[in-house]
């Protein structure tokens, strides 16, 4: 779950997370969150895409975290992040890593878009 102020608006990847506020570099800027963000496991996922459109909804939406192995599907706007190869933010420094805790890489300034590069997060294949 997201916990900056942010705002949703176009971007080059359709619509893309916005800094509010000014973010210093190291603050968290994403955090798992239990009770709103669901973990579905591999074997769920590959039942739902079975079903239809909430497998579609899934690949979409949800990412498959390149740690565990398990998808990780954001409740709130988290989901409209956009990758680069430049990021803003990435996870946490490797070794306290617990499903997911995205810091800022550098100061990111009011107004400017929340990056991350997939490739730091996802698995390859499904997932992004």
């Amino acid at each position: 779950m997201l916990i900056i102020a942010h705002t949703l608006a176009p971007s080059f990847g359709g619509l893309g997370v916005f800094a509010v506020n000014p973010i210093m570099k190291g603050s968290v800027v994403w955090e798992l969150n239990p009770r709103l963000d669901r973990i579905i496991s591999p074997e769920e996922h590959e039942m739902l895409v079975r079903e239809g459109f909430a497998g579609e909804f899934l690949d979409t939406y949800a990412y498959r975290d390149m740690f565990t192995g398990h998808y990780v599907l954001c409740a709130d706007d988290a989901r409209f992040i956009n990758h680069s190869e430049t990021p803003n933010v990435g996870p946490r420094e490797k070794g306290s890593y617990e499903y997911g805790m995205d810091v800022a890489l550098r100061d990111i300034a009011a107004g400017e878009e929340i990056l991350i590069n997939y490739d730091h997060i996802c698995m390859k294949g499904r997932g992004f």
